[in-house]
């Protein structure tokens, strides 16, 4: 399509509200704070036992770049998350992340103080609906995917 590209990053915006919203409540868009921009802040609601360890809010970042996201831009959201003292965020790619920005995820995750930041690719969002999965169990995958340390 023939879309200028602060057009396409808000309809990516806009379909990941519609996504998200199918499991928390939206608070906010385009959230503009000390730190920066917040893209969306959700609300956990769900009392399941899954997700009461995040508890409250959580934010969200969308990058429609036509690249991987690098490290820098991943380190710039975990900082968003930590100093909103929340304990979740999601940052969302369109084309994915450079491997030492997962790498540094996975490293994060291991921090029991540190927010746990969660990275989802535009590729994981078409598989899950192509495999018409739920998306609370598409969520809680990827979380489980960069919490556990795991040996290949």
């Amino acid at each position: 399509m023939n879309l200028k590209s602060y057009e396409k990053g808000k309809r990516f915006e806009n379909f990941i509200i519609t996504l998200f919203s199918q499991l928390f409540k939206v608070v906010s868009h385009n959230l503009f704070t000390e730190n920066g921009e917040i893209d969306v802040v959700l609300e956990i609601t769900n009392q399941e036992p899954f997700w009461i360890e995040f508890g409250g809010d959580v934010f969200v970042e969308c990058k429609n770049w036509n690249k991987n996201i690098p490290l820098n831009e991943v380190t710039k959201f975990c900082h968003k998350v930590s100093q909103a003292r929340l304990k979740l965020g999601f940052i969302v790619s369109v084309n994915g992340f450079t491997n030492d920005a997962i790498r540094t995820l996975k490293n994060d995750a291991c921090n029991i103080n540190a927010p746990l930041v969660v990275p989802i690719s535009g590729t994981d969002i078409e598989k899950s609906i192509l495999k018409r999965e739920k998306f609370d169990e598409f969520l809680k995958e990827k979380i489980r995917n960069i919490k556990y340390v795991r040996k290949y």
